[in-house]
């Protein structure tokens, strides 16, 4: 008989800070998947309204207190790709136009499988929007398996390019993470060795998927936030850094950073960061899970660097572990 540990990640490092939440309006039980920008000094955030299955906005003088949601886009009655859900809304503004790029889905029927793929919409003030018939990105590689979706795009003025990180595999909890670029926002090339960024052993909090992906470039890197799903299927956020943003991406020697916290709000899980270099300090947003509830909430870092070393010990003082699971929190008698 031997003793086997579950190292499981709670808390944050990488000094990250206070935690604000939940800052939604009261009553509403299943928002998520925020997606934050800043213009004129209003907070704009477009979101996931689950039980609606549908995306809607809200506006914030502070990005902590928020007005009640508008709905923006709906699901397409009769569409054969966004007929069932939308949600997971990416906004870019450019030129006078806000673009969009979000998930539709499919439920599984009698007659068709489940899928999921992204679709484009664009819009003169953020909330009347016009959707392009026919999704952007489709499945179509083996990794992808039914879907694509949780799209994560910015626009590269230096190389005038748009360039899009997104998540594949299942549907509901995506596997891995691709990338593709475009000219136009509409018709996207993928890289040709996706998937880029997969689950990693040696961690627990993401051995089992990574997903998710929310990209800030500073200082000559891109920096990813994505989520990890560890083998319990509870979700924290991780932090990497790439020069290209496609290849060789390391991992912050800390991750996650941020896991949540047993007995509050989010201590179910966190995810879906959407992350804004915000003055001296650094803001993410993301979803917090209780049993029933999804609902936003902030944490902040104080200073506005995303750097980090590599080499540094990892603050929690598990080390790798040689691949073994590696955040202490209970144990299991197993037989051999």
């Amino acid at each position: 008989m031997n003793v086997c540990y579950k190292f499981k990640a709670r808390g944050k490092t990488g000094g990250w800070g206070t935690v604000h939440g939940p800052i939604m309006p009261k009553g509403f039980r299943t928002l998520q998947d925020a997606f934050v920008r800043k213009e004129n000094g209003v907070y704009q955030m477009w979101f996931s309204w689950s039980d609606a299955r549908l995306i809607a906005y809200c506006e914030s003088p502070d990005g902590l207190n928020w007005d009640y949601p508008l709905v923006v886009l709906p699901a397409l009655t009769g569409s054969v790709w966004e007929g069932h859900e939308v949600s997971r809304p990416c906004v870019v503004r450019r030129n006078g136009v806000y673009q969009m790029w979000y998930t539709g889905k499919m439920y599984a029927t009698e007659f068709s499988q489940a899928s999921s793929c992204i679709g484009y919409a664009e819009s003169t003030d953020g909330k009347n929007w016009t959707r392009r018939a026919e999704p952007v990105l489709r499945p179509q590689e083996a990794w992808e398996g039914r879907g694509v979706t949780y799209s994560h795009v910015i626009w590269n003025e230096d190389e005038q390019i748009y360039q899009m990180w997104y998540s594949a595999g299942e549907i509901r909890e995506p596997d891995a993470i691709g990338y593709a670029t475009s000219t136009d926002g509409i018709h996207w090339r993928k890289f040709g060795q996706n998937p880029i960024l997969t689950h990693r052993d040696g961690r627990y909090f993401e051995v089992s998927k990574v997903n998710g992906s929310f990209i800030i470039r500073q200082d000559g890197w891109y920096y990813m936030f994505y989520m990890g799903v560890d083998g319990d299927g509870i979700t924290c956020v991780g932090l990497a850094r790439s020069q290209n943003g496609v290849t060789d991406w390391v991992r912050h020697p800390s991750n996650p950073i941020y896991a949540a916290t047993d007995g509050t709000w989010d201590w179910l899980g966190v995810r879906a960061p959407s992350v804004m270099i915000d003055g001296d300090t650094i803001k993410m947003w993301y979803t917090g899970l209780d049993r029933g509830v999804r609902t936003l909430g902030m944490i902040e870092h104080p200073g506005a660097s995303l750097a980090f070393d590599e080499n540094a010990p990892d603050e929690r003082g598990y080390g790798e572990c040689h691949g073994e699971p590696n955040y202490r929190v209970n144990t299991c008698i197993a037989r051999f």
